[in-house]
C-alpha cells in the first residue's frame, strides 16, 4: 500500500510502473569489493547522492574487479539502470493510496526477484519507492454497464480495481470469474469478495482452484461451464475484462469466447470496447 503525492490521480485499470533499487547490502557489498566508500557523497544533475544510492539504481557486476575503480561516479554512470516493472493498481482513487498485488518470485539462486523483491523484501515500511502512474483507458470501465471480469493470480488487482470504484459510483451487480492455486491460500480478498456478493454488488461469483482436488480446473473451464450465462450477459450490454497471465489463462479465455460467440462477435466486441485486456 503506497500513500501517493498530493497532485496524483489516477482511474481504475491503470497501471503503476515501478522503478525498482537494490537491496541496500548487496549495493554496498559490490561498491566496497571496487575500492569505493558506499558513502561517498558526489554531485548529480544538482543534487547531493551518495555512491550507495546511485548503485542502487543500477544493474550491478557479479565478481571482484581486476583493479580498484578511481571514480565512483563515472563508474556507476555506465552501468544500465535497472528495468522497470509494471503492476496493476488494485485499489481505486476514492480509496486514497495505491494498493498493489506483488507474488514474491525467487530466480534458482533464490534471489528474490528483481520487482518483487524490491516491493515485498527490500523496500522498508515509510521507504520512498521511484513510481509513475501509466494510465491505461483500453482496460478502464464504462459507466453505466455490468462487468464480466475474469483473472487469475494477481490479475485480481486490476479487476479489484474496477469493482471498487463502481462500488463507489453505486453501480452493483457484476460478475467475477477467478482462478488461483488452492482455497485455503490463495483465495485474495476473500472477506471483500463475500460482503460484495452478500450485498449484491457481484451478482455472480465463479471461482475456480487448480491445485484443490475439487477446484474446478482453471478458470477458463468455469466460463465454458456458463458460456449460456455469459451470452445473457453479453445481451445486456456487459462488458468482459481479463487481467491475469497471458500464457494459459487469457489465451483460453480467448478461445473460450471464440468458440461459445464466434470470431465475428468477438472481434466485434473487441472494436466496440466491449472485451478488453
Amino acid at each position: 500500500r503506497l500513500a501517493t503525492p498530493a497532485n496524483q490521480h489516477w482511474k481504475a485499470g491503470d497501471i503503476l510502473h515501478i522503478a525498482p533499487r537494490n537491496a541496500a547490502a548487496h549495493a554496498r557489498a559490490v561498491l566496497q569489493a571496487y575500492g569505493l566508500d558506499p558513502l561517498q557523497p558526489t554531485r548529480v544533475d544538482g543534487q547531493t547522492r551518495t555512491l550507495l544510492q546511485l548503485a542502487s539504481e543500477r544493474v550491478l557486476p557479479d565478481g571482484r574487479p581486476a583493479v580498484p575503480v578511481q571514480d565512483g561516479c563515472l563508474w556507476l554512470s555506465g552501468l544500465p539502470l535497472l528495468p522497470g516493472r509494471e503492476y496493476s493498481i488494485a485499489s481505486c482513487a476514492a480509496d486514497g493510496a495505491v494498493e498493489l498485488v506483488v507474488r514474491l518470485t525467487h530466480d534458482s539462486a533464490g534471489r528474490p526477484g528483481l520487482g518483487s523483491g524490491w516491493l515485498a523484501v527490500h523496500a522498508a515500511p515509510g521507504e520512498s519507492i521511484a513510481a509513475r502512474v501509466h494510465h491505461n483507458p483500453g482496460f478502464q470501465r464504462v459507466a453505466g454497464t455490468p462487468m464480466v471480469l475474469i483473472g487469475n493470480g494477481t490479475g485480481i488487482a486490476g479487476l479489484r480495481s474496477l469493482l471498487r470504484e463502481a462500488a463507489a459510483d453505486g453501480e452493483h451487480g457484476h460478475w467475477l470469474l477467478f482462478g488461483e492455486r488452492q482455497c485455503a491460500h490463495d483465495l485474495l480478498f476473500a472477506d471483500e469478495l463475500a460482503h460484495w456478493q452478500a450485498d449484491g454488488h457481484l451478482a455472480r461469483v465463479d471461482l475456480a482452484f487448480s491445485r484443490d482436488a475439487d477446484g474446478g480446473g482453471y478458470v477458463q473451464h468455469r466460463l465454458q461451464a456458463a458460456t449460456g450465462e455469459l451470452q445473457a450477459w453479453l445481451a445486456r450490454g456487459a462488458v468482459i475484462h481479463v487481467c491475469g497471465s497471458l500464457q494459459g489463462m487469457a489465451e483460453g479465455v480467448d478461445q473460450v469466447l471464440r468458440a461459445a460467440l464466434g470470431d465475428d462477435a468477438v472481434e466485434t466486441l473487441l472494436e466496440n470496447g466491449r472485451y478488453r485486456r
